[in-house]
């Protein structure tokens, strides 16, 4: 699986806001850091509050994170923390999660599971960060029903291929996830591109789209850069298909 640096931290510590919950005195383990008091708040509100108090548990698994690479557990602790605060769209809000799709390896290649072995480890690390703040019954009945290993096994996949990294000269570089414009598909031509000049993700059509065309987003970061070899290499590492655009296919070489 691949595995994503996490971002420098601000040259500038003037211009990052700590955590809603450092305002209110709060022990916040995860030393969160925001680009606005906007973007503090909106996180605080989505799922910050519970991930603020997650306590020593939680801040065993930011380290474990931070020392192997990996962005995907803390994506999976702020998705649960979101749940838990949906109230009575607890499952609703799942379910347009497990809308998305995820890829298996192909039999003929030879591969027959995808799992990685961390993944066990992770979430052992996430839930007994969630047993700590929801007590033991409360823990049991939303974890050994829900969310259990094998919901936390099939996040990791669908989180796998639908994350999208975003990065402009102004920003850090982020991975987000999006209901809407994760379900586009790649194309080596691809008819929208992304923007994250502004803080936010704006996807526009880059040439005229007739009525029905399927829109496609370039899942590759510089795809001219790369040979045939390499960018279906990397297709098929990242997000589990061949491509058979004309330009990847062998007589491409």
């Amino acid at each position: 699986l691949k595995r994503f640096q996490l971002p420098d931290a601000a040259v500038d510590p003037s211009s990052v806001h700590a955590c809603a919950g450092h305002d209110a005195d709060e022990s916040c383990g995860t030393l969160s850091r925001y680009c606005s008091a906007d973007c503090k708040t909106q996180s605080y509100e989505a799922h910050h509050s519970i991930v603020c108090k997650l306590g020593q548990p939680g801040e065993r698994l930011l380290e474990y994170c931070a020392a192997h690479n990996v962005r995907y557990p803390l994506i999976a602790r702020d998705l649960v923390a979101g749940s838990l605060l949906s109230g009575k769209e607890f499952m609703p809000y799942w379910a347009r999660i497990n809308a998305l799709c995820y890829a298996t390896p192909l039999e003929e290649e030879g591969d027959t599971d995808v799992k990685d072995p961390s993944w066990e480890e992770e979430y052992g690390l996430l839930a007994e960060a969630y047993r700590y703040i929801l007590g033991e019954d409360a823990f049991t009945k939303i974890f050994s029903a829900v969310l259990d290993y094998s919901f936390y096994e099939a996040l990791m996949r669908r989180l796998h291929i639908n994350m999208m990294r975003l990065s402009s000269p102004s920003h850090a570089p982020a991975i987000a996830l999006f209901h809407t414009a994760s379900l586009l598909n790649h194309s080596c031509v691809p008819n929208v591109t992304v923007d994250f000049s502004c803080g936010e993700a704006t996807f526009s059509t880059s040439c005229d789209v007739e009525a029905g065309e399927e829109l496609s987003l370039c899942y590759l970061a510089e795809p001219g850069a790369m040979s045939v070899e390499d960018r279906v290499e990397e297709l098929y590492s990242n997000y589990g298909f061949r491509c058979n655009f004309p330009m990847c296919a062998p007589a491409a070489h």
